[in-house]
């Protein structure tokens, strides 16, 4: 025995382009937490708003987008009730924005850590900061939650933000408003 049979190693070389898969982004429902520690519920609206986001070609990696991960924070809030409601527009008498700062995706392997971190800031309708703070996550990922390099970085992206809106969620119900 000297190897693989060469129909073999073509036939893995041929299929290793398809292996790698095409990217998709980031689901906003795969960002939501299931649980929260709430401190003190608020009795007022807030609006959210983000940024720093980046939308996902077909090739190449997931990325989380805006949308998606203001989706996902408004599902959340609404989810924790850390505030009594969220509201689109300038009726709030909250703005919370969370702007994606850095991301540290992990060089390709079949175990690897994504870190994410994002800046979390909360106003008042006078323009007040009531939080400004940058919030650090990650995600673990093996080759046994995904095999295709690329759907394990989008679990890792989708992951990351999970734990980073838990934690932003966590932090608002620090405040006393």
């Amino acid at each position: 025995m000297r190897g693989l049979p060469a129909y073999v190693a073509f036939a893995g070389l041929a299929l290793a382009p398809f292996a790698s898969g095409c990217a998709a982004p980031a689901r906003a429902e795969a960002m939501v937490p299931t649980d929260y520690v709430v401190l003190h519920r608020h009795s007022k609206s807030v609006a959210v708003t983000t940024a720093g986001g980046q939308e996902t070609s077909g090739w190449g990696y997931s990325h989380i987008g805006n949308d998606a991960l203001a989706a996902a924070i408004t599902d959340a809030l609404a989810r924790s009730c850390v505030f009594a409601s969220v509201v689109h527009g300038d009726d709030a008498d909250y703005r919370l924005r969370v702007e994606l700062i850095s991301e540290s995706p992990p060089a390709s392997g079949m175990e690897s850590t994504f870190q994410l971190t994002a800046h979390w800031t909360l106003q008042d309708k006078a323009g007040s900061k009531l939080l400004d703070t940058d919030i650090a996550s990650e995600c673990h990922a093996s080759i046994h939650d995904a095999f295709v390099g690329v759907k394990r970085r989008q679990l890792q992206e989708e992951g990351a933000a999970c734990a980073n809106i838990r934690l932003g969620i966590e932090r608002l119900s620090q405040l006393t408003l």
